[in-house]
């Protein structure tokens, strides 16, 4: 070492205790090696306190200044030197428990002003302590002190130690970080360690060198010892290391200082002076006073400084505590936030008094605060004058209970309803105005919400006269048949008017589409529309959904132009997205005890109660429609199907219970019949309606229907009502009339008509309810007759009084002797009908049964149409039982499945009245498509009846097998047809002219895309006979220019409000810039780039910010940056501990002024998961190289794409490349259609398969031997028709090589296709509702590049996050569960998951959200590695290709991340075509990657510096050479 140095060293050393090196140096807040240099100086140098005093000049103070001037002209903070002699200026360490421990955080610097006048103090101030006055308007960056500056330059002139290594560990043998950490060429080190027990230093010298500890000879490399505290609480070791030669000689310091006791418990002694609040407020501390009591027992009071407080931001209304937090104690204080007064309780509700409280309210709800339980009720009228759109909103439903106390609510002009949406809410007694709602009126957003079975209950609502909608007076959309409504007493009073454009379809009263119960409630409005019509509710909801409606009254006016018109309903089930022919069996309407006596004007279908059931042609027994005991007496106009209770019905058969219908004014009570079902007459025509008799039908083998014996006349669903004459109508598929014995016994149009409705008088005394009690056999063997004794029946009359009535007075009809099943037994009565269920069961006897299970793959979407029809299926098993014809199908079935341990979801719990199979081996429902699923066939037949509902028979044939479509199995519309092969031009003219008037609506967008997705899946010579397909384009046209006129009137909207903002902004302007920041968010992504002066906002939001930011806050988070910036470059787990827990100390303003913090964050994530990836390196290697020893890639989605792909970005050659491109062109020239440029009429993942492997190998997709594949993915609908796979994988097509989007799929439709996708738990799936984590993982790769530019996406992939986090399995694996219980996990899933996760820039192997107890995803992963290479697709299984395929790259995917690289589908560093994803801004890394580090340059000596030295060596004037010292540093730099 150079020995020469040492003179200088000392000197400066002495200096220790005269200047100030760094900002606190005297105290024990400075740097741990800062600390150790007074005590080591004394024991290191032969020059005596005094002589190093003698050398200061008198002139002291001017030194002092002549220093700070310079530091000032190099624009740095000069040391500060002190008058009084070193033995009067000790080392000030203070005894307080917070304050003995020296931090290992480099403090914020004070300003050369302060350093200036305070030259003269013993102490420098610590920053957060300075006053405003002292603080610049701009702080400047951290200056390095003079003791940084020296050791850079003891870091210039060393060349290295002679000790290799040193560590240091506690009687544990838990190593204690060194500060800085140990390197050669440092000598001075400090470290926090235990107050008591032995500790253990460990040494590596270089070779030959003898070591000295304290002077003592070290005759191991390991030295115990416990520390001997001084009084200022310091330790130290000085290690001498002795080489060969005699000035072979090192030194090192170390300086300890003990650990401060931990906080065991925090109390509050004196509560805050503040303890009532304002939502919005911040908690203030003032006059707070805790105790804290330590490890040691001893105990201090921390100033509020030293304390956080949870929640650190705007108090919320739900908040009644904040959390006092000192180190890992915490107590809590009791506040009152007061914006609404009250506390939610039955008792004491929440009061809304105000506007602002309704909005403070909105502000809660959307928040995401749960008021389930909660009361809310108004103390006064409430005029809202400001701009509203709705309590919470479509993500964040209100769910309390919302009590008027018969006050007024008026929603301003323009306005939305008063509640975006509900979920188990209640609303009572409230009256509601608004003089032109642009919404419904009460609830915006009824949509599936699979959360809740009860939406909304409505009691003793009013919406008040002078009120005008745009749609339903109530609430409206599409929801699933469990969101029921509830609507109870409420009124529509005279004078409002519902749908006020005259352009809406699906509207009422009350409501639009519905599901749910309406009771005792009335309406005087006058109501405009097209179809669907209601006096009361536009039609029913969901086909299988409840809907009722009881003692409710209309008596206003109702004007439409279309069909499905009526006083009370409009309209059936309408058919899914209003326009799909489906449900032949929906369950019927049910009204009764109504009356209308309004004036009801509409086209086709119109009825003074009830418009027209125009979808469900047969209803089974547990649909049954019930229309009775019904008056009206008011008008009804219509051009044809006009009745004066009933415009159409479909089907009348035994389960259409219409009955005591009252009305006049009208030619005749029904309008118009399709089908009448009954044994009253006989088969064929009766005027023009088609009569026939399902109970004369020829049984087949298997207890289903061979044939009808009278010819049964049926024309396609859904079509009757747009005839000219029903009476026309030709022969079609029976496929409505599928269930035998539903027959009626009357003649409901004849003999019989005035029983369903009639013109007499409605006071005649007449049977309203038949009653069944008692009890009779309901168990019978085949063969037996029906024996009712015991059963006792009671009639119900409309005077009140009650009947018993003898069973020779009743006709029983439903029971047959010979058919085996359940049966519903009818018994009417003087119109009024009872029914009771028996089951007959087969005679027991023993047979021989065969069951085969043909299965499927689970391949989504995309392949090939499989079916048992279609084929494609394979055997799972095919075997003989033994069994008995008192068994059922699913007794034989089940039997089977038990036997060879499947897995398998099956329910009675459903409206079908029999066991339903969801799932076998995770194969279900929706798995493979929106119509796949489960099916069996009973000797060769596919019966009506469930697998628990149909006994056997001696040498049956069951198949239960898996489809993609039943559509396309026999008895389907499609069955007998090729996929995509059918003529569908009839339907798609019919699609484009129920498009109507255009208007920009959902239900518009809707029909517009119906019609295009099935246009587009014609073929070019059927497309050709669409002779209205003009009207399509020119319908297209025209909602895309409403489409653009709404989004520049939202965007003006929010222009507006951004121009509302006080400038300049003051701490006052949060409530102005809140408000802009929620509207602009609300903005869809093309709406917010109308928003022109956005920049405003956010610069406004950033002047808040720092406004707000005190100066405490300022250097607090300036400490944390110090402490990230010290970390060396692999810091260990304690270091990390340290600078993690400072920074979790901060309130989220201060951790947003943090700009390095994903250097913590890195730091963090490189730290963990070292041994999984040293495992999946060797695994990934192998897996690649087996790949290659595939040889050349076909062309398909396994052993083709996925295999390049994966090579290609793994950076190892594809094996036969130039053959694969040679497949590869002779598939897309025999594949592709010129005309669009598609690979496949309906799978758009061909082409994106295709665009994928062709860019990992630099091939421009746009042109492949002049093929544009990137132009097939031009249209949204052709890409949307493969479900969500097909937006999925076009956009990450279209990002791989930044190609330019063209059509209507461009990036942002997709985005939005993607989002809207989203299912209520967070995820997204193949089909259904529940989330699955291969679509999941898909859709996070999809949107991963947009995360950090669109809020929406950040919104939607953090709720993907967070539900893929829950639904990992312990042994970190992720599966889908179908409902049975045993989820069943495959390496696919995991491997899209890791693929997704690693996009983001979120480390599958050490993400905390993503590590369980059982190990990480990438864990998971290895588990079903192959020796050899390859992977499983199931844990127990073999090598499988696809699963290969994926796990290799999935794991590419991983080490690309690792290794900095573009993600695996971001193929910009091999082909980049310059499209609008270039001027996306690259998203940042969940876990940033670090930032490679600078070489170290090594520095030579300048003379400058060596002239320093001189004068030091040469006892010159101290001050002089340290202004040399550092500028001569500084210029260095």
């Amino acid at each position: 070492m150079r020995r020469w140095f040492a003179g200088f060293l000392a000197a400066w050393i002495l200096m220790g205790p005269v200047l100030s090196l760094d900002a606190g140096a005297a105290e024990m807040e400075q740097p741990l090696y800062s600390a150790a240099v007074p005590e080591t100086t004394a024991e290191t140098t032969e020059t005596s306190t005094e002589a190093t005093t003698e050398h200061i000049p008198e002139d002291t103070t001017a030194a002092t200044e002549e220093t700070v001037n310079s530091a000032e002209a190099a624009n740095t903070t000069a040391p500060t030197v002190e008058t009084t002699p070193v033995e009067t200026a000790p080392v000030t360490v203070s005894t307080a428990p917070t304050e003995t421990v020296p931090t290992t955080f480099p403090e914020t610097q004070p300003t050369t002003e302060e350093s200036t006048a305070e030259t003269q103090s013993q102490e420098i101030p610590d920053p957060a302590e300075t006053t405003e006055e002292t603080q610049p308007a701009e702080e400047a960056p951290p200056k390095k002190s003079l003791w940084e500056t020296l050791l850079e330059f003891l870091g210039l002139m060393e060349e290295g130690g002679s000790l290799e290594n040193l560590s240091l560990s506690d009687a544990q043998g838990n190593a204690l970080a060194l500060t800085p950490e140990f390197t050669p060429n440092c000598h001075t080190y400090g470290a926090k360690v235990p107050s008591s027990g032995e500790l253990s230093l460990t040494l590596e010298p270089g070779a030959d060198y003898q070591i000295y500890v304290n002077g003592t000879v070290l005759e191991e490399n390991r030295y115990v010892f416990a520390p001997q505290w001084d009084s200022q609480g310091l330790f130290q070791l000085k290690l001498t290391l002795l080489g060969k030669s005699l000035h072979d000689e090192d030194e090192y310091t170390l300086s300890l200082v003990p650990l401060p006791p931990a906080a065991q418990s925090i109390e509050i002694t004196r509560p805050p002076e503040k303890t009532e609040y304002q939502p919005g407020e911040t908690f203030d501390p003032t006059g707070l006073a805790v105790k804290v009591t330590l490890s040691d027992g001893t105990t201090l009071e921390p100033e509020t400084e030293a304390l956080t407080f949870s929640p650190a931001e705007g108090l919320t209304a739900a908040d009644t505590a904040v959390t006092v937090q000192y180190e890992d104690a915490a107590a809590q204080v009791e506040v009152r936030v007061s914006g609404l007064e009250g506390k939610g309780e039955k008792n004491d509700p929440y009061l809304l008094k105000t506007q602002e409280d309704l909005f403070l309210l909105d502000q809660w709800v959307t928040a995401g605060e749960d008021q389930a339980g909660l009361y809310f009720q108004l103390t006064q009228d409430i005029e809202i004058t400001d701009s509203w759109d709705g309590i919470g909103d479509e993500n964040h439903p209100f769910s309390g209970i919302f009590n008027g106390k018969n006050f007024q609510i008026t929603i301003p002009a323009g306005g939305k309803a008063l509640f975006s949406r509900t979920r188990e809410a209640t609303v009572r007694n409230l009256k509601v105005y608004g003089p032109r709602i642009e919404d419904y009126g009460l609830v915006s957003n009824y949509v599936v919400d699979y959360d809740t079975e009860l939406y909304v209950t409505f009691r003793n609502v009013t919406l008040v006269s002078g009120t005008q909608t745009l749609y339903s007076g109530f609430i409206g959309g599409y929801a699933s048949g469990q969101d029921a409504v509830n609507i109870v007493k409420c009124t529509i009073e005279p004078g409002v008017i519902i749908g006020y454009d005259k352009k809406q379809s699906h509207i009422g009263s009350f409501g639009g589409e519905f599901n749910g119960y309406i009771q005792n409630s009335t309406s005087a409005a006058t109501v405009y529309g097209v179809n669907y019509v209601g006096g009361l509710v536009g039609n029913k909801g969901q086909s299988m959904g409840d809907f009722e409606i009881t003692g409710s009254s209309f008596t206003g006016t109702l004007y439409a132009t279309g069909k499905c018109v009526g006083g009370i309903v409009g309209g059936g089930y309408a058919g899914t997205n209003w326009g799909l022919e489906s449900a032949p069996n929906a369950r019927g309407v049910v009204i009764e005890g109504c009356a209308s006596s309004g004036s009801i004007s509409g086209g086709v279908g119109v009825g003074g109660i009830f418009g027209a059931e125009n979808c469900a042609q047969q209803f089974w027994d547990n649909g049954i429609c019930s229309i009775k005991d019904n008056t009206f007496t008011g008008s009804v106009h219509g051009s044809k199907f006009v009745g004066g209770v009933i415009g159409f019905m479909q089907s009348l058969n035994a389960n259409a219970l219409i009955t005591n219908n009252y009305y006049k004014n009208a030619s005749q009570g029904i309008g118009g019949v399709a089908h009448v079902d009954t044994s009253a007459l006989s088969n064929g025509f009766h005027e023009n309606t088609y009569y026939y008799n399902t109970a004369k039908y020829v049984p087949d083998d298997h207890g289903g229907v061979a044939s009808y014996e009278d010819k049964i006349n049926c024309v396609p669903l859904k079509l009757y009502i747009d005839l000219s004459t029903i009476g026309s109508a030709a022969e079609g598929d029976n496929r409505a009339v599928s269930k035998p014995a539903l027959n009626r016994t009357d003649d409901p149009l004849g003999a019989d008509l005035t029983k369903l409705c009639h013109t007499d008088a409605v006071t005649e005394k007449r049977v309203t309810k038949l009653t069944l009690s008692g009890s009779c056999k309901t168990q019978y063997t085949e063969g037996e007759a029906l024996d009712l004794t015991g059963l006792t029946l009671t009639a119900t009359w409309s005077t009140g009084e009650t009947t018993e009535v003898s069973l020779k007075d009743v006709t029983v009809s439903g029971y047959n002797k010979d058919a085996a099943g359940e049966q519903a037994v009818r018994l009417t009565y003087q119109g009024a009908e009872a029914r009771l269920t028996v089951t007959v069961k087969p005679k027991s006897t023993d047979i021989t049964v065969t069951v085969t299970i043909l299965g499927d793959s689970k391949h989504g979407n995309s392949g090939s149409i499989h079916g048992l029809a279609m084929g494609g299926l394979s055997t799972w098993v095919s075997r003989s039982l033994t069994m008995k014809t008192t068994n059922t199908v699913w007794d034989a079935l089940k039997q089977v499945m038990d036997e060879k341990g499947y897995s398998y979801s099956a329910s009675d719990d459903n409206r079908y009245g029999s066991v339903y199979i969801s799932a076998i081996n995770g194969l279900g429902e929706f798995s493979n498509g929106p119509n796949s699923g489960w099916m069996y066939t009973f000797n060769g037949t596919h019966p009506n009846r469930g697998v628990s509902a149909y006994y056997l028979k001696d040498n049956a044939k069951i198949v239960l097998h898996y489809t993609d479509d039943y559509t396309y199995e026999e008895g389907g519309k499609n069955y007998g047809k090729a996929p995509g092969s059918e003529d569908g031009v009839k339907e798609v003219i019919a699609l484009i002219q129920k498009i109507g008037t255009v208007a920009y609506t959902n239900a518009c967008k809707n029909r517009i895309d119906d019609a295009r997705k099935a246009y587009d899946a014609l073929t070019p010579a059927e497309k050709e006979k669409v002779a209205n397909f003009k009207t399509l384009t020119e319908a297209e046209a025209k909602y895309e220019a409403l489409k653009q006129a709404a989004q520049k009137a939202n965007a003006e909207k929010v222009i507006k409000l951004i121009k509302a903002i006080p400038s300049p902004v003051t701490k006052a302007s949060k409530a102005a810039i809140d408000k802009a920041r929620k509207a602009y968010d609300g903005l869809t992504e093309e709406e917010q780039k109308l928003v022109t002066n956005r920049k405003v906002l956010t610069k406004a939001e950033a002047a808040y910010a720092k406004l707000t930011a005190t100066k405490a806050d300022r250097a607090k988070a300036q400490a944390v940056m110090d402490a990230i910036k010290a970390l060396p470059a692999s810091p260990d787990a304690k270091a990390l501990k340290a600078v993690r827990k400072a920074y979790d100390r901060l309130t989220a303003r201060q951790k947003l002024l943090v700009e390095n913090y994903g250097v913590l964050e890195a730091a963090e994530a490189r730290l963990s998961g070292e041994t999984a990836v040293i495992t999946a390196e060797s695994r990934y290697k192998a897996t690649g190289e087996y790949i290659q020893s595939l040889g050349t890639p076909s062309v398909g989605p396994i052993g083709g794409e996925w295999g390049v792909l994966g090579l290609a970005r793994s950076g190892l050659t594809v094996p036969g490349l130039e053959d694969y491109c040679q497949k590869a062109l002779e598939f897309i020239r025999q594949s592709i259609d010129p005309a669009t440029m598609r690979l496949h009429s309906a799978k758009s993942t061909d082409n994106s398969r295709m665009i994928l492997a062709l860019t990992a190998i630099g091939k421009d997709a746009t042109n492949i031997d002049g093929y544009n594949l990137v132009a097939g993915l031009s249209d949204l609908d052709y890409v949307t028709y493969q479900g969500n796979n097909g937006p999925i994988w076009a956009l990450i097509a279209l990002d791989s090589g930044n190609y330019p989007a063209s059509g209507t799929a461009t990036r942002q439709a997709l985005l939005e296709t993607i989002l809207s996708a989203q299912t209520t738990d967070g995820g997204w799936t193949v089909s259904g509702t529940k989330a699955d984590s291969d679509m999941t993982g898909m859709a996070l790769q999809a949107l991963a590049p947009y995360y950090d530019t669109n809020k929406q996406v950040r919104a939607a992939v953090d709720r993907a996050i967070d539900k893929l986090s829950q639904m990992q399995q312990a042994d970190g694996s992720f599966c889908a569960d179908y409902g049975d219980g045993n989820p069943v996990a495959t390496s696919e899933s995991i491997a899209q998951i890791i693929t997704g996760l690693t996009a983001l820039g979120i480390d599958p192997a050490t993400d905390p959200r993503f590590v369980k107890s059982g190990g990480s995803a990438l864990d998971a992963l290895l588990r079903y590695y192959v020796d050899g290479g390859g992977f499983r697709h199931l844990p127990e299984g073999e090598r499988d290709g696809m699963a290969t395929e994926q796990g290799y790259y999935a794991l590419t995917a991983y080490f690309r991340f690792r290794n900095g690289e573009t993600a695996l589908y971001d193929m910009t560093d091999v082909l980049d075509k310059g499209g609008d994803y270039a001027d996306t801004p690259a998203p940042s890394a969940t876990i940033p990657k670090a930032a490679p580090e600078k070489a170290t340059e090594k520095k030579s000596v300048s003379p400058l510096l060596m002239i320093g030295i001189a004068l030091m060596v040469l006892g010159a004037g101290t001050v002089a050479a340290l202004v040399i010292l550092r500028k001569t540093c500084e210029n260095e730099e």
